[in-house]
C-alpha cells in the first residue's frame, strides 16, 4: 500500500511540475507578447516612433534621387503625431484582429501640389501625368509600408487575436488545475511538493538554455531593421523572465524543503 502511495505521489508531483511549467509559459506570453500595453512600452523604450518617423523620410529621400525632384516636395508632409497615431492604430488592430488600412490622401495631395509647383517653377513640362501619379503613390506607399510593416503582419492578425482569446481561457483552466493538484498534494501530505517546484524551475531554465541560448538574437532580421530591434528586445526580455522565473522556483523549492526538514527535526526532538 505504501509503495502505491509513493508511486501516486511521484506521479502527482510530476504532473504538477509539468502543469505549473505550462502555466508559467502561458502567463509569460500573456503578459508580454499577448499584452498590447507591453508592446506599447517596448515601442516607447526603443524610440520606435522616432525611428519610423526618420526612416520614412530617408526612404522617400532615396526614392527622389533618380527623379529630378528636390527634397522640398517631401519636407514636413507628415507630423510626428501623425506617425504615432498611425502606429498606435496598427497596434490596436493587431490585438483586435483587424487589418490596417491607412488613408494618406493628405500626404499624396501635398506631394502632388509641390511636385507640380516644382515643375512649373523650373519650366518643366509634365509629359506623363500618369507616371507622375504612380511615382507619388510610391512615395506615399513608403509611409504606409513602414507603418504597417509591408502588410506581413496583417496576414496573421486574425490568428493572433484568436490565440489571445483562447489563451485567456486556457490560463484560467491551467490555474484551476494547478490549485486543485496543489490542494490534493497538501491534503495528502505529499512530501514531493518542494521537489515539484524545483523541477519546474529546472524545466524553465532548460527552456531558456535550449531555446533562447540557441538563438542568435542580435542577428535576427524580420521585415525591417527597426521592427527587428523590437523583436530582439522582446526576446531578450523573455529570456530574462524565464531565467528569473526558473531560479525563483528553484529557490522557493529549496526554502520549502529546508523548512520541512527543520520542522521534522523539531518534531523528533519533541518526541524524545
Amino acid at each position: 500500500m505504501n509503495k502505491i502511495k509513493i508511486i501516486f505521489e511521484y506521479l502527482l508531483s510530476f504532473i504538477f511540475s509539468i502543469t505549473l511549467t505550462i502555466l508559467v509559459i502561458l502567463a509569460v506570453y500573456k503578459y508580454t507578447i499577448g499584452d498590447k500595453e507591453y508592446l506599447y512600452q517596448v515601442v516607447k523604450d526603443n524610440n520606435y516612433y522616432e525611428k519610423i518617423y526618420d526612416e520614412i523620410y530617408n526612404e522617400m529621400e532615396s526614392s527622389l534621387l533618380s527623379s529630378g525632384f528636390t527634397n522640398e516636395i517631401i519636407e514636413n508632409i507628415y507630423t510626428k503625431e501623425e506617425v504615432i497615431n498611425d502606429i498606435n492604430f496598427f497596434i490596436e488592430n493587431l490585438y483586435s484582429g483587424n487589418k490596417t488600412t491607412l488613408d494618406k490622401t493628405n500626404i499624396k495631395n501635398i506631394i502632388l501640389k509641390r511636385a507640380n509647383e516644382y515643375l512649373v517653377s523650373n519650366n518643366f513640362e509634365i509629359i506623363n501625368q500618369k507616371d507622375l501619379n504612380l511615382f507619388i503613390n510610391d512615395l506615399v506607399n513608403i509611409y504606409v509600408d513602414e507603418i504597417c510593416l509591408y502588410g506581413f503582419i496583417d496576414n496573421y492578425t486574425g490568428q493572433f487575436y484568436k490565440i489571445n482569446v483562447l489563451l485567456n481561457k486556457v490560463i484560467v483552466i491551467m490555474a484551476i488545475l494547478n490549485v486543485i493538484l496543489l490542494l490534493i498534494m497538501i491534503v495528502g501530505k505529499n512530501k514531493f511538493i518542494p521537489s515539484s517546484l524545483i523541477a519546474s524551475g529546472f524545466i524553465i531554465l532548460f527552456i531558456e538554455l535550449f531555446i533562447f541560448e540557441k538563438i542568435d538574437i542580435e542577428s535576427i532580421l524580420i521585415i525591417t531593421e527597426n521592427f527587428s530591434f523590437l523583436i530582439q528586445d522582446i526576446l531578450f526580455n523573455l529570456k530574462k523572465i524565464f531565467h528569473i522565473s526558473g531560479i525563483l522556483f528553484i529557490f522557493i523549492g529549496i526554502i520549502f524543503s529546508f523548512l520541512k526538514s527543520v520542522n521534522q527535526k523539531r518534531k523528533k526532538q519533541f518526541e524524545y
